[in-house]
């Protein structure tokens, strides 16, 4: 027995029934899609904000009077460096994005080490000033 059969008196005939039009379910519908990328975009831009961060608080460059020095990592730690005396150029790369940011790239080469390229410094012409004002005359 439906709702319609209890609500309705013994006198009274029901000639017509109807619904809403399917079609508002459509808005609702067609929000489902959108909630689902969102989550995929909130769960992969969460992703993103836990690397990046990771990247930059394990990543620290200091320059001493005598070398460069590169930290990695927060628990598994990772030390380079770079004598000043083995590097004969020192490289600054920027393109128009990162001038706005004021991030780029520095390149350290020398003839007895390997091209070393460090990328994603913040301020990095002060870096390459740094290491010129620490470099040994010639």
């Amino acid at each position: 027995m439906s709702w319609t059969d209890e609500n309705i008196a013994d006198h009274e005939e029901i000639v017509f029934s109807t619904r809403k039009h399917w079609s508002v379910l459509l808005m609702p519908l067609s929000l489902v899609p959108m909630v689902v990328v969102s989550m995929w975009v909130l769960i992969i831009s969460l992703g993103f904000l836990l690397y990046s961060s990771y990247s930059y608080f394990s990543y620290h460059f200091v320059v001493t009077n005598k070398r460069i020095i590169l930290k990695q990592g927060i628990y598994y730690i990772r030390l380079q460096d770079w004598p000043l005396h083995k590097i004969d150029d020192v490289i600054f790369t920027q393109s128009f994005g990162d001038n706005i940011w004021r991030k780029g790239t520095v390149i350290l080469m020398g003839m007895a080490m390997p091209k070393v390229r460090l990328k994603d410094i913040g301020n990095p012409q002060t870096l390459r000033d740094a290491i010129y004002s620490q470099l040994p005359t010639t």
